[in-house]
Order: structure tokens, then sequence, then C-alpha cells
């Protein structure tokens, strides 16, 4: 059994500091999916039901208070708060390449669905 944990532990170790990835977060139109492998659909959160999507740093995160959904896959010291407004998990914390980037484009989306929602109301 030692010798098993003595290979799996460097290995697990290389993977991570590989850049193998655990998860993938893609942003379509409406919504943000993370997905384990890239295969499974593990979370979808539609840009509509988020409050507020933001930087922190990992001390933010972990002295928060809160309990967040960690969908993060790697040892950042940014990562990206996406506040909900309902489900289970209130918090998701992720940890794309780019934070600030993944940000903004969250942000972008949001406010575009909104206008589109909007013209709506305006043409009922």
């Amino acid at each position: 059994m030692l010798p098993v944990l003595a290979l799996l532990v460097p290995a697990g170790v290389l993977l991570l500091v590989r850049g193998v990835r655990l998860y993938r977060y893609e942003l379509g139109e409406h919504s943000l999916s993370v997905k384990l492998f890239g295969k499974f659909e593990l979370v979808s959160i539609r840009f509509e039901d988020v409050l507020e999507a933001k930087v922190a740093r990992w001390w933010e995160v972990t002295s928060a208070g809160w309990s967040p959904l960690l969908l993060k896959d790697r040892y950042a010291l940014e990562m990206v708060v996406i506040k909900r407004k309902d489900g289970l998990y209130r918090n998701v914390v992720v940890t794309p390449d780019n934070p600030r980037e993944f940000v903004a484009l969250i942000t972008v989306r949001k406010k575009a669905l909104e206008r589109v929602d909007a013209r709506r109301v305006d043409t009922s």
C-alpha cells in the first residue's frame, strides 16, 4: 500500500504543477458552465442569476466566513467569486486562467442580456 501511495502523491503533484485541469469553464451566450474534465457538466449558472462577479485574492475567500462552492482546480492567488441570486450555494469560486478577463466577459454578457430583456419589455 505504501509504495502505491509513494507513486500516486508525486504523480498528483506533477499533474497539478503541469497544468492538467480538472474543470473547464465555458462562457456561453446565456450562462457559465463548469464541466468536469471538459465533458460532464457539474454546474450551469445563468447570467441573469448572477448578482456579482469579482476577482478576489485567496485570503479574502478563505477568511470571508461563508461557505462557497469551490470549483477550483489549481492554486491561484486570484480567483473569481460569483454571487448568485439563489441556489444551494450562493457563492461559487472558480480559477480561470485570466480572472480579470473572465469577470469582464461575464459582466458584458450579463449587461447584453439585460438590454435584450429591456427591449422585450418596451415592445410588449
